[in-house]
């Protein structure tokens, strides 16, 4: 865990939590849930006393996690997911929007920090989020770092809204991958607070449920609106996921025609379809979209990591080293427009490929302070 400490500068923190200490917010934890009787006390225990309400919504649990649940707060309601027929079979006709807009309606606390049961943060940074509440009463929203770990100890990154102020509107929307973006009227802010998300420690198991629930979904939605950027782009995502890549392609390209107006998700489909191109051996194309990504977003590190890769195999090694020193100063950065961070490669594969191409270049001094860098990781 040392790499998600990394992210959070320890002398901000200290300022930050020696700020104000009074007039501090109340905060209410917005939760839904379903079976989750393995993770709730490992996500609720650590934080249990640092918030001042814990909201708990249950979708159909068939073990003991709403007897759970009751250990720690009195309030938890049960949300029914009606049935719909698709294609001649009676499905879940999940809304995850209605289900947390439904459980933030509950919420009496100035705040609402909402966490899933696989999602782990630690108390001190809920004390940070009240204190930056305090003092930056402009603030409306607050997005957090979220890593994903997988099983062989690596992680991606995405930034996702998880603290906003409750009654002035805020909600969610979209049936899956819901989010409270379209409704926030006000400044938002990047938070200096991680929160770990396990749900990907069994990748293939988990990911390959998600899709099977969510692709006959996002069908449905597509059937309705097809020009929906938003469902199209994660329904190409769903495809790729499952290995059909030319449905992927379809539906991402449909979205792309529709998503001008979303920065993040406009760019993250044209880096997908750049990713595409390059599996098909069509680099030409595949560069031309990782060049808009750059050009719209230059601090986005993943771009300049396959860009690199790319030069490396073609042996130009000094192109390739100036791509690959980007990604490395940009690894962490705050700055980018897309909601996805390091998702494509580790540190310790990319200080790796640096001291391999910097060697090329006859760069040895860099390569042995990038060699000195992995050491010390």
């Amino acid at each position: 865990m040392s790499e998600l400490e990394g992210i959070v500068s320890g002398e901000e923190v200290k300022l930050i939590n020696r700020g104000l200490q009074t007039d501090r917010p109340t905060i209410s934890l917005c939760m839904i849930v379903k079976d989750e009787a393995e993770n709730l006390i490992d996500c609720l225990e650590p934080i249990k006393n640092m918030v001042d309400e814990i909201i708990i919504v249950d979708t159909g649990s068939k073990d003991n996690t709403k007897e759970i649940a009751k250990r720690y707060t009195d309030k938890v309601y049960d949300f029914e997911i009606p049935k719909v027929e698709y294609r001649g079979e009676l499905i879940d006709d999940v809304d995850f929007s209605a289900i947390r807009n439904y459980a933030d309606s509950l919420a009496t606390g100035d705040w609402i920090l909402t966490l899933d049961a696989d999602e782990r943060i630690k108390p001190e940074y809920v004390n940070l989020l009240k204190n930056l509440i305090a003092q930056n009463p402009e603030i409306v929203a607050y997005e957090f770092t979220m890593f994903n770990y997988s099983n062989n100890n690596t992680y991606s990154c995405h930034r996702r809204f998880k603290a906003y102020k409750n009654k002035i509107g805020i909600h969610y929307s979209g049936k899956i991958h819901e989010t409270i973006g379209d409704s926030v009227k006000g400044k938002t802010a990047l938070a200096p607070i991680p929160v770990v998300h396990l749900g990907y420690v069994n990748r293939e198991k988990n990911l390959e449920k998600a899709y099977e629930r969510n692709i006959p979904i996002l069908e449905r939605e597509v059937e309705k609106d097809p020009t929906n950027y938003f469902y199209l782009y994660y329904l190409g995502k769903s495809y790729m996921g499952m290995g059909d890549k030319e449905r992927g392609k379809k539906y991402l390209e449909e979205s792309l025609k529709y998503s001008a107006h979303n920065i993040a998700v406009n760019l993250e489909t044209k880096f997908y379809l750049g990713n595409l191109a390059i599996q098909e051996g069509d680099y030409q194309k595949g560069l031309k979209y990782y060049q808009d990504v750059i050009k719209e977003d230059p601090y986005f590190p993943d771009v300049y990591f396959i860009v690199g890769v790319i030069f490396m195999d073609r042996k130009q090694y000094d192109i390739a080293l100036n791509f690959l020193e980007w990604a490395w100063e940009n690894r962490n950065t705050n700055k980018n427009k897309i909601n996805m961070i390091k998702i494509y490669f580790t540190d310790k594969k990319l200080l790796e490929l640096l001291q391999l191409v910097s060697s090329q270049c006859k760069s040895f001094d860099k390569t042995v302070n990038y060699l000195l860098e992995e050491l010390n990781g």
